[in-house]
């Protein structure tokens, strides 16, 4: 098709010697067949010396072509300064330069040889010596302008490369350290897109989760913790990986990754086996448990001992028949009070150790809170001067025993009203925080003993007159049937703040 075109009855104006043509055309046919096979045989050392042969032929190819197109005549001698300019970005300016010397050279030269008929090249009989030496200078100098021009910007292009290869090298050696760094932390980490897929993980989260990295990255976050749902809650959560036989307590915290410009980017994991920690919790749990049964039976002798005593002495002193009339009838009002007293004691013990199936449904945290401050607002004196303040807007639904909570909170915000003295302030406030939600009481009255803040959960212990000690105690076992927790802050003089933190369970 191509020949066909050089051969067309129009197209013999411009390529006046087709046969010459044909030749080219194979000629360049065949090097270029033979520089396929010189890189394919050739060491790469030797690509840089092909380069500069292939660019030296080229000037005489082109040359060759410019002459059989009419020479001085030809409209294809801009395809000299294009041979520069590939010569100059392949090779670098220098050879730019060697390029555009070698071909004005040679240009210069046959130019000159057609002029003097040693190329037998036909042209315009028109045309002058002064005709040949203008072209010859404005194709010249055209060729040394133009390798200027190319040469700064091969330099700047060659600056900029070798810019872009040490900021690769430098980007390479950062994400080599970051690699590292991420891969021989102890913690597992995992990363994840906005939808949860994961896209990195360390070794350290293979280990805890015993499955291999390049297996799971692409999957959702819900492949691997099945507890994870679209859209992912932050916040820390823990759950049970199950094996052949035997299981694994992971603790996992779920942070956003957030970019400078506030844009949610994806989903940072830290994952931490605490199987070994969980044990050790449970062994402490057992002994102070044990710990707990002797203080707590120390305790339930100190209490029944006391109205056993009083029972005791006014019984004997009845029995002997010394008191008549109403001193009689005194001692056995002591005897039956004392006898009530020890019912409410051993009533109280084994509503405490003993409180009953828990009832769980699913009921507005909100709704149960109003109802319990709306009870306890009798007990503030009307010439009092109490606020109590509700910070919370949002309805949350909890999954919850509801009766056993409400005593909880019932309990708590008792014990901030009676702390004050007659004045202060009692505030209560709700925040949802991922998977839980915390209920503070804060109260603004005369505190707790920086001695009596570990002590004020145990069974029988209070600082109050006629206190039992089991309010709080109570308190402390629901929330950890609840699987929660309670924590309490106080300065002497200054108030307290119980703060009990539950699963939302839905």
């Amino acid at each position: 098709m191509i020949l066909s075109f050089f051969f067309h009855e129009r197209s013999a104006r411009i390529f006046r010697y087709p046969a010459l043509l044909s030749i080219l055309t194979i000629t360049i046919f065949v090097l270029t067949i033979i520089y396929i096979i010189a890189l394919q045989i050739f060491d790469k050392r030797f690509y840089k010396l092909l380069a500069y042969f292939q660019s030296i032929v080229d000037v005489f190819l082109i040359t060759f072509f410019i002459f059989i197109t009419g020479g001085i005549e030809s409209w294809f001698s801009f395809l000299l300064p294009i041979n520069v300019i590939g010569s100059g970005i392949i090779l670098g300016s220098r050879a730019g330069f060697i390029t555009a010397a070698l071909s004005s050279i040679i240009y210069g030269v046959a130019i000159e040889m057609q002029f003097y008929g040693i190329i037998p090249i036909r042209f315009d009989e028109s045309l002058r010596f002064q005709d040949f030496f203008y072209n010859i200078f404005v194709n010249v100098i055209s060729l040394f302008l133009i390798t200027f021009l190319s040469r700064y910007l091969i330099v700047k292009q060659e600056d900029t490369l070798q810019k872009l290869k040490e900021k690769e090298s430098d980007f390479l050696d950062l994400y080599s350290l970051h690699s590292e760094i991420l891969q021989n932390i102890k913690s597992g980490l995992i990363y994840t897109t906005i939808s949860g897929k994961i896209i990195l993980i360390n070794h350290a989260a293979e280990q805890i989760i015993e499955q291999n990295g390049n297996l799971i990255i692409g999957k959702n976050l819900g492949h691997v913790f099945l507890f994870v749902k679209y859209p992912i809650i932050t916040g820390n959560f823990k759950t049970t990986l199950t094996f052949n036989n035997y299981q694994k307590i992971v603790d996992l915290n779920i942070t956003e990754h957030i970019d400078q410009e506030n844009i949610l980017k994806g989903y940072i994991i830290i994952i931490q086996d605490i199987t070994k920690l969980w044990e050790m919790e449970q062994e402490i749990k057992k002994k102070e448990k044990l710990a707990a049964i002797g203080e707590l039976s120390a305790n339930i002798a100190h209490e029944i001992r006391n109205p056993l005593a009083a029972l005791k002495s006014s019984i004997e002193m009845l029995k002997e028949g010394k008191t008549s009339g109403l001193n009689a009838v005194r001692l056995m009002d002591i005897a039956i009070k004392e006898m009530d007293r020890l019912n409410k004691i051993i009533t109280n013990f084994l509503t405490y150790s003993s409180p009953g199936a828990m009832h769980f449904t699913q009921f507005s945290l909100i709704s149960v809170l109003n109802e319990t401050i709306d009870m306890i607002q009798p007990a503030i004196s009307p010439n009092s001067n109490i606020k109590i303040i509700r910070n919370f807007d949002q309805d949350i639904l909890i999954k919850g025993d509801m009766d056993r909570l409400t005593q909880v909170f019932w309990n708590l915000g008792l014990n901030a009203l009676q702390s004050l003295n007659n004045e202060g302030v009692v505030e209560i406030t709700v925040q949802k925080t991922g998977a839980y939600v915390k209920i503070s009481f804060r109260d603004t009255g005369i505190g707790i003993k920086e001695g009596d803040l570990d002590k004020i959960f145990y069974p029988f212990y209070t600082t109050k007159p006629k206190g039992t000690g089991l309010g709080l105690a109570m308190v402390f076992r629901t929330i950890e049937d609840h699987s929660g927790n309670i924590s309490v802050k106080s300065i002497e003089g200054k108030g307290a703040t119980f703060i009990v933190t539950l699963p939302i369970g839905i």
